[in-house]
């Protein structure tokens, strides 16, 4: 993975070790060596170089302790999403123990839904006004109804008459 900040921290050219034996330029310069190696070619070039060997030394220093901030402080941010990461998977163990808690429930809510269902289609099933004489109250009520009509019409009386044969109970009409 690539850092965005990466070339924000990292102020030292970086550049490729030199193939073959080969010397390289860069690194050379970075050393305060010229194209001729470690022999000075004059005095007048002795004390440049060990003036440019100066300023690289301290400019090398302030790279290293740059670098070496740059390291503290990730190590610090390391440890501290370590311990980020930590919390966040005891999270989401107990997010997935939640999850799988509600889908019990569910199943157990949608079962206990079905039953209900299912006895609400029976009890509709089996409602009827004359369902209610069959309990014992309902035969009673009936008992007494039967009672009350025929003392009804014993008191106001009634005639059944078919051709010649005439059935008259109570007063004559």
């Amino acid at each position: 993975m690539v850092d965005q900040n990466s070339s924000e921290t990292n102020s030292t050219p970086q550049t490729a070790a030199p193939v073959n034996g080969g010397s390289s330029s860069s690194v050379q310069t970075l050393l305060g060596k010229g194209k001729g190696g470690d022999k000075p070619k004059s005095d007048k070039g002795d004390s440049k170089n060990k003036s440019s060997k100066k300023e690289n030394n301290s400019g090398n220093k302030d790279n290293i302790e740059k670098l070496n901030q740059t390291i503290s402080q990730l190590q610090i941010d390391t440890t501290r999403l370590s311990a980020n990461i930590g919390v966040l998977t005891a999270d989401t163990g107990n997010l997935h123990l939640q999850v799988r808690q509600q889908m019990k429930m569910l199943a157990a809510l949608k079962k206990e839904n079905q039953t209900l269902t299912q006895e609400l289609q029976v009890s509709k099933s089996k409602e009827s006004v004359f369902t209610v004489f069959a309990t014992p109250y309902g035969c009673t009520i009936l008992i007494v109804l039967i009672i009350a009509l025929t003392i009804v019409a014993l008191k106001k009386g009634f005639s059944i008459s078919k051709g010649d044969a005439n059935i008259s109970v109570g007063d004559k009409k």
